[in-house]
């Protein structure tokens, strides 16, 4: 009972960052986007994807915590693998390496 009760206080709190992340992103994209001077500038293009590409993942790591909150409030225990899960874990898993590859972007112009 204890391990449950500790499982749920740290999905409560990853969701409590999770969506404390996701407004942040979502007022720096709209600060980005009602600041810019000209959208042609490719550092504030890749400044955008960056962030867009966080408010995506930020949206679907959401969604993850909600099913696994669920999860916990159930008192069944049926861990049953659906295919909704794991296309949800491949597409978490697709938008860390684009957030990832759109850093290096954002690094590799910077540099140059």
């Amino acid at each position: 009972m204890e391990n449950k009760s500790i499982s749920f206080a740290f999905n409560t709190g990853s969701l409590v960052i999770n969506v404390l992340g996701l407004i942040i992103t979502i007022l720096i994209l709209t600060f980005i986007l009602l600041r810019r001077k000209t959208l042609y500038d490719a550092q504030l293009i890749l400044c955008c994807n960056n962030y867009i590409l966080l408010l995506a993942l930020g949206i679907s790591t959401l969604i993850l915590n909600i099913r696994v909150l669920r999860g916990d409030l159930n008192s069944t225990n049926d861990e049953i693998e659906t295919l909704e899960c794991r296309i949800l874990s491949y597409i978490i898993y697709s938008l860390i390496s684009a957030v990832y590859i759109a850093f290096a972007l954002q690094v590799r112009l910077a540099t140059q």
